[in-house]
C-alpha cells in the first residue's frame, strides 16, 4: 500500500472562502496527497481567493488547471488525465473532513482486487445524517436497488453506488471504463450513477467506507446544482440527465418504475395538478426531455475525453492492465 500514490481531484465553480476552507483541510492530512489538483471553472475569483490559490501554486501545493465551460464531469474526466498518482480521490470543493480522510481511503486497497471505494457523506447543508446500521428495504428490492444506498452506512460494505463528491478509484480503472460520460450536462445528475454502474459491470469491486468519510457543505453559491425552492416546473436539463441515464443502461422493464417516480417528483405532483397550463408545461419540457435522453442514448452515445484519448493513445480499454 506504502507504494500506491495518490491524487485528490477538486472541480470547482464560482466557490471562494469555501474551496480555501477546503484546500487547507486537504493540505493537514497526516498522510498528504503526492498531488492536489484543482479543475477551476470559475471565471473570475474575488481577489483573496485568487491570491490564495496562486500562492499555493507558488509553494507547489497544488496544481491549478483551467477549464472554462463548466462541467462536472468533464473537470473530473481532465482530472483522471492529468493526475499522476495510482489511485484518484475525488472530493467537492465545500466539505469538511478528518486529519485521517486520505489515510482512510488508501488503506482499502492493500486488497489489490477492489477497484473503488464510496466514502460515508455525514452529513448535508450542516444537517447531520444519523448513520445506518442495516440496508433500507429499497436498497435491497430489484435489480436498481442499489442506487437507494444511503451514504451514511455505518459499516464497510460492497456496494455499487460511488458518490462524486468523495470517492476513489484506482487511476487505471478509471481509464479503463472511459472516465465519466459528459452527456450529462453541466448539472451532473446521475453521473457517477453511470461511472459507478460501469465500474461494476467491467466487474470492478467496489467498498464503502464509513471512516473515510465528509461532511457536505452544499454552500449556497456556486456549484452546479439546481435550486427548486421557488420553482415547481422543471427545466429540460433537470430531467434528461436522469432519463438519458436509465435509457443508456435498462430496459423498460427495470426502469419504468424510477422514470414513473421521477415524473410524479417533477411533472406529476399535486402543485402541477392543480394547476393545469403549469401541468401542461411541465409534461411538455418532459417530453422533450425524454427525446432528448433516448437520441443521446441511442444515437449520439457515450461522450469522453477520457475515451477518447485512450484511443488516440491507440490503447484499447481492455488492454489496460487491472487485478480483477
Amino acid at each position: 500500500m506504502n507504494a500506491l500514490s495518490v491524487s485528490i481531484i477538486i472541480p470547482t465553480y464560482e466557490r471562494e472562502a469555501i474551496l480555501c476552507q477546503t484546500l487547507r483541510q486537504v493540505l493537514e492530512q497526516d498522510r498528504p496527497a503526492d498531488e492536489i489538483l484543482v479543475i477551476d471553472q470559475t471565471p473570475r475569483h474575488e481577489p483573496g481567493t485568487a491570491a490564495f490559490l496562486h500562492h499555493l501554486v507558488a509553494e507547489g501545493k497544488i496544481r491549478l488547471i483551467r477549464q472554462e465551460r463548466p462541467s462536472a464531469s468533464r473537470a473530473r474526466n481532465r482530472g483522471i488525465l492529468e493526475a499522476t498518482g495510482d489511485i484518484l480521490i475525488f472530493i467537492d470543493d465545500d466539505v469538511i473532513m478528518e486529519r485521517d480522510f486520505v489515510r482512510a481511503h488508501l488503506e482499502n486497497y492493500r486488497d489489490e482486487t477492489i477497484a473503488a471505494v464510496a466514502g460515508a457523506i455525514w452529513s448535508e447543508r450542516g444537517v447531520p445524517l444519523p448513520s445506518v446500521d442495516q440496508l433500507p428495504a429499497a436498497a435491497r428490492r430489484g435489480p436498481l436497488g442499489w442506487m437507494h444506498v444511503p451514504p451514511n452506512l455505518a459499516f464497510r460494505t460492497e456496494k455499487i453506488l460511488l458518490p462524486a463528491g468523495n470517492c476513489s478509484v484506482r487511476r487505471v480503472v478509471a481509464l479503463r471504463v472511459g472516465g465519466f460520460d459528459e452527456n450529462y450536462g453541466r448539472y451532473d445528475y446521475h453521473a457517477d450513477y453511470d461511472f459507478s454502474w460501469r465500474i461494476h459491470r467491467a466487474g470492478g469491486k467496489i467498498v464503502h467506507d464509513p471512516r473515510a468519510g465528509i461532511h457536505h457543505l452544499v454552500a449556497p453559491r456556486g456549484g452546479c446544482r439546481v435550486e427548486r425552492a421557488h420553482r415547481r416546473i422543471p427545466e429540460v436539463e433537470e430531467l434528461r440527465p436522469k432519463l438519458y441515464f436509465y435509457a443508456k443502461h435498462f430496459p423498460i422493464p427495470h426502469s419504468l418504475i424510477p422514470i414513473y417516480q421521477l415524473m410524479r417528483q417533477h411533472v406529476i405532483n399535486r402543485a402541477n395538478v392543480l394547476d393545469p397550463p403549469s401541468l401542461l408545461v411541465a409534461l411538455g419540457r418532459a417530453l422533450v426531455a425524454l427525446g432528448k435522453a433516448v437520441y443521446d442514448a441511442r444515437i449520439i452515445g457515450e461522450r469522453s475525453s477520457v475515451r477518447d484519448a485512450v484511443r488516440i493513445a491507440m490503447c484499447r480499454p481492455d488492454d489496460l492492465k487491472v487485478s480483477w
